[in-house]
């Protein structure tokens, strides 16, 4: 997905030399990303990388796939990438709420599947920008314990990217904290009419 989450994590790891690409299914925010790149606003200023964008469709093969969707958008999104199941890769989900890790065992299998929490703002500032400040973490680890292994490959490429990324060993138990504290702060922000 190549929203704010999606524009951040690309931009960082293109920033480190991974070949990174958005999946999108706007025919013209692809082309702006895949002609002007991603400008990220951080910590250490502005500064824009190019990223590739693409639809699903003319995605090829991959090493890691991460989705960041909107979690009513992630059967839909895994549905237009699942022709990449067969090049076996490691698929990662770092959203919000429950059942997503779920949603891709069931097409990349398993074993392949690893989840976690993001706790880092991402804000887009445009069609293909993006503005982050102050410092997060990442909790990642395996949908089952055969896609355990795949963790600590993938923190080292996340941390690399300038992400406080931890590998824990009941990946569950962060993953429901943060349902938790989401549950909390977004029924207050709603109740009191202010953002998170």
């Amino acid at each position: 997905g190549a929203g704010a989450m999606g524009c951040l994590f690309a931009a960082r790891l293109a920033e480190q030399g991974a070949r990174v690409t958005l999946v999108d299914v706007d025919r013209e925010r692809i082309a702006a990303i895949g002609r002007d790149g991603v400008t990220l606003s951080d910590d250490n200023g502005a500064r824009t990388l190019a990223v590739g964008a693409s639809l699903a469709a003319d995605l090829q093969p991959v090493d890691l796939l991460v989705l960041f969707t909107k979690g009513v958008h992630s059967a839909a999104a895994i549905k237009s990438v699942a022709h990449l199941a067969d090049a076996r890769p490691i698929a990662l989900t770092l959203q919000n709420g429950i059942g997503n890790a779920e949603l891709l065992a069931a097409t990349f299998g398993g074993e392949q599947v690893l989840m976690g929490t993001a706790h880092v703002p991402a804000d887009l500032t445009g069609p293909s920008s993006v503005m982050t400040h102050g410092f997060g973490h990442l909790d990642i680890g395996g949908f089952t314990p055969a896609a355990q292994p795949f963790a600590p490959s993938v923190a080292a490429l996340l941390q690399s990217a300038g992400f406080d990324t931890h590998v824990a060993s009941d990946i569950n138990a962060a993953v429901w904290e943060k349902v938790a504290f989401n549950a909390a702060l977004n029924a207050s922000g709603m109740i009191c009419q202010v953002p998170n």
